[in-house]
C-alpha cells in the first residue's frame, strides 16, 4: 500500500454530488481544512500512517483527534485512489457504514 499514487480521483455520483466536496467545504476551521489537505497530499505520497481498513477495500485516514476527523479512501490497482468521503463526526460507525455504501455504489457503476 506504501507507493506513490499518480491517479487522485474524487468520488462522484451519477447526479454529480460529490460527498468529499460537501463534507470539506462545510469545515469552518482554515487550519482543520489545511490538515485535510495535507492528509491527502500523505496518500498521494504512499504515506498510509495513521491509516486502518474499515472493510471491503475502504480505508480510513485519521486527520486530528480533536475535533475526531476521519478521510475515508480506497485504492485503484497500483497506481490509483479513489477518495470517498470525510467525517468530522464522532460516530466512527456511520461514516464508515457510508463510506462502504460510497465505494459499492461506485464499483456498481465503474465502466
Amino acid at each position: 500500500m506504501g507507493s506513490e499514487r499518480t491517479q487522485v480521483e474524487v468520488f462522484t455520483t451519477p447526479d454529480g454530488s460529490i460527498p468529499f466536496s460537501g463534507w470539506f467545504h462545510g469545515l469552518k476551521d482554515s487550519t482543520l481544512a489545511a490538515e485535510v489537505l495535507a492528509s491527502v497530499d500523505c496518500l498521494v505520497n504512499g504515506n498510509f500512517d495513521e491509516c486502518r481498513s474499515v472493510g471491503c477495500g475502504v480505508f480510513e485516514k485519521r486527520v486530528s483527534l480533536y475535533p475526531p476527523m476521519r478521510l475515508f479512501f480506497a485504492l485503484l490497482g497500483k497506481e490509483g485512489l479513489l477518495i470517498l468521503t470525510g467525517t468530522s463526526d464522532a460516530s466512527k460507525k456511520d461514516s464508515a457504514e457510508q463510506a462502504l455504501n460510497i465505494w459499492k455504489e461506485f464499483k456498481e457503476n465503474a465502466h
